[in-house]
């Protein structure tokens, strides 16, 4: 890149030494390269079979360099803001405006359907940025707004509806709390933290599920691989209104206004115990059936 703009190698050269050394240092990056993540799996990997993983990127070597974005749909970079105060400048070196216009010519040279994406933590900052857009760089460029609330993640996924309707889809449970949605984001901010710098988003989500395996759905294309005994569906069936799902990869059931779901994935050998003695047991009550479910 820097043979690209060799004016402007030793600012890259520092930019990128900055970001290496504050890499996942702020909260705010944090939590939103988490709900990146989520955005990510939601979008792209609610199909039985994912023909191609996208992918995302912290602190990667580009002019607009927090947070890439790979998905068959193109490069997205992120810049990150947590202030109270900024401006896109007149283009001049150092300012966000001449970043976003480097990018674009990087992705340009790169022959990859590019595009920029300010996000900044103050609703109003956010209406002035989008106002104020350089007409040079608004045709790839957009301007976001992802509150912080003091790095507090319930009151993030409280107030910030986007993030909660995301999060939900990715719970186990098909109506999930304030508490179970925190336990999701979580959980793949701990992902974020223990890879080296993003990466595919199947390898991330296995991260998670790894070390939370009672906090996040399984995708699609792992719940195909779930086999419940003919004999548990059968036993299941005859028992009055009783209703059952494995459609997040979690035995989630009701009965009237009853219901819950099973702390462990149906691809478990805790889950395979489940069904033996069940079947085992051949409730015909509801009684008789619930003290399995505890």
């Amino acid at each position: 890149m820097q043979t690209l703009f060799p004016g402007s190698a030793l600012y890259l050269k520092n930019k990128w030494r900055g970001g290496h050394n504050g890499r996942k240092g702020t909260d705010y990056e944090r939590l939103y390269a988490a709900f990146a993540l989520a955005q990510v799996l939601v979008r792209y990997c609610m199909l039985p079979r994912v023909e191609r993983w996208p992918a995302v990127y912290e602190q990667v070597e580009a002019a607009v360099d927090d947070l890439l974005v790979e998905t068959a749909d193109g490069a997205r970079y992120h810049q990150l803001k947590n202030v109270q105060g900024l401006s896109w400048g007149r283009g001049e070196e150092g300012s966000v405006h001449a970043d976003f216009m480097m990018q674009k010519s990087l992705s340009d040279a790169l022959e990859e359907r590019g595009s920029t994406v300010l996000v900044v933590a103050n609703l109003g900052l956010a209406d002035k940025l989008k106002r104020t857009l350089p007409e040079n760089i608004e045709e790839h460029t957009e301007v976001e707004f992802f509150p912080f609330c003091d790095g507090s993640i319930n009151r993030l996924i409280f107030e910030h509806h986007p993030l909660r309707e995301i999060l939900a889809q990715l719970s186990i449970t098909s109506s999930p709390d304030l508490a179970e949605l925190g336990f999701v984001y979580s959980a793949l901010a701990a992902a974020f933290m223990h890879s080296d710098k993003g990466g595919r988003v199947d390898e991330l989500l296995m991260i998670a599920q790894e070390q939370s395996p009672q906090l996040i759905r399984l995708l699609p294309e792992q719940v195909v691989n779930i086999k419940i005994k003919d004999e548990l569906k059968n036993i299941l069936r005859e028992i009055p209104d009783f209703r059952f799902s494995i459609e997040r990869g979690f035995f989630e059931w009701s009965r009237k206004n009853d219901s819950g779901v099973l702390k462990y994935s149906c691809l478990t050998p805790q889950f395979d115990a489940f069904q033996k003695m069940i079947i085992q047991a051949n409730p015909k009550t509801f009684e008789q059936l619930e003290e399995f479910l505890l």
